[in-house]
């Protein structure tokens, strides 16, 4: 094959390899989040070249991370874009590198590269409910307390049983809340019991702790 290898524009005209729009359109690739193996193999030219384009031109990196970022993204038809990659043990899109203001979670990597930085204590959170998200339309930022509030709201919160360090069950706090209720048994009594301390047993009792318990 010649080492003349061409770009056709929109109008159908060639341009050889040498040309600036060729060298550009490379150069924009490689911005994309394209490698250099990846831009060389896609137009046919040697690695070498790629990188000698790019020293040429330059590139913004922080766009090559957010092209990259967004390779790594699906739409789905419910209209979330969801992460493809790593997920963490929470169920969140994890991501790190691709904005400096960031905790991993890809949800708030979304949030930063389409909205800007997001200031201390505020919290990224999604309207679909779906952990993998990022698309920004599904996004909207709260405190902690309208975090947990919103968990609340859609039953995503571990309480009870669930909670993964829960010593109670459902049933030591029926029976605790009769016998007490019935003045047969101290509420220390069933502190002592179930291995807990004299204060959660009293919430629990008195309704202040385990409220979805009937």
């Amino acid at each position: 094959m010649s080492r003349w290898r061409f770009l056709v524009n929109r109008e159908g005209n060639k341009k050889p390899i040498n040309s600036l729009d060729f060298q550009a359109g490379a150069v924009a690739l490689f911005a994309m989040g394209l490698s250099y193996d990846e831009v060389s193999e896609k137009i046919e030219v040697s690695h070498t070249s790629v990188e000698r384009w790019v020293a040429k031109y330059g590139v913004d990196m922080q766009l090559r991370r957010e092209c990259q970022f967004w390779s790594k993204t699906k739409e789905v038809e419910s209209g979330c874009i969801e992460w493809q990659y790593g997920i963490g043990n929470h169920g969140y899109g994890i991501a790190y590198g691709y904005c400096p203001d960031h905790n991993g979670t890809v949800h708030r990597v979304a949030w930063w590269i389409t909205n800007g930085p997001i200031s201390e204590g505020i919290c990224v959170l999604h309207k679909c409910d779906n952990r993998k998200c990022v698309n920004p339309n599904h996004l909207f930022l709260g405190t902690r307390d309208d975090n947990n509030v919103d968990m609340r709201s859609k039953h995503r919160h571990s309480f009870g049983e669930s909670h993964c360090f829960a010593k109670l069950t459902e049933d030591n706090v029926r029976t605790a809340r009769l016998l007490v209720s019935q003045g047969k048994r101290s509420i220390n009594s069933f502190a002592t019991e179930f291995g807990v301390s004299g204060c959660t047993m009293y919430e629990a009792v008195n309704g202040i702790t385990w409220k979805e318990v009937k």
